[in-house]
């Protein structure tokens, strides 16, 4: 096999695994993606339940708020950082793997593709899926903890302040 036939394999190898590489980073994203939104989702029913047996008996489920919310902000924050190590791993992949291997090519595609990127965002501001997931991040992690400290302010007034 001659030089230019092996990196040719080499690159098609390299290139396989990047797109496993996105695959697994989209299917990780999905999983928080998920659970964030079960999260939220499982916060507004105990709302409603709260409200029922607030009605029926002076109790409060505030450390069932604090678990639900703290679960929350810790797929927040695992959404985030997933984002920013997937992000940062594929562009070493390319601009020190890929794009080196590319630089040898008659014809080189996923230059070609970056530059037109880089080219189209100039003309008009894209948004991308991952701002979009960071911003949900984001979003969600604000609430949950709202509702943690919420809830914690909460459980230690009422444990503090005297019964009437």
């Amino acid at each position: 096999m001659d030089q230019k036939q092996e990196l040719l394999e080499l690159y098609k190898e390299f290139i396989y695994t990047k797109e496993n590489f996105v695959n697994r980073s989209f299917a990780t994203n999905k999983f928080y993606i998920v659970a964030l939104t079960i999260c939220l989702f499982i916060i507004a029913a105990l709302k409603e339940y709260a409200q029922v047996v607030n009605s029926l008996a002076n109790t409060s489920g505030s450390f069932t708020f604090m678990a639900v919310a703290l679960a929350g902000m810790i797929f927040s924050i695992l959404l985030w950082a997933n984002q920013d190590a997937y992000a940062y791993l594929i562009k070493i992949k390319f601009k020190n793997v890929i794009d080196k291997m590319e630089e040898q090519f008659c014809f080189q595609p996923c230059i070609q593709e970056k530059e037109a990127i880089i080219e189209q965002a100039k003309k008009k501001r894209n948004y991308i899926f991952t701002d979009f997931q960071k911003a949900y991040a984001l979003v969600a992690m604000t609430i949950f903890l709202a509702i943690f400290l919420g809830n914690l302010v909460t459980i230690a007034i009422s444990s503090w302040a005297p019964v009437f």
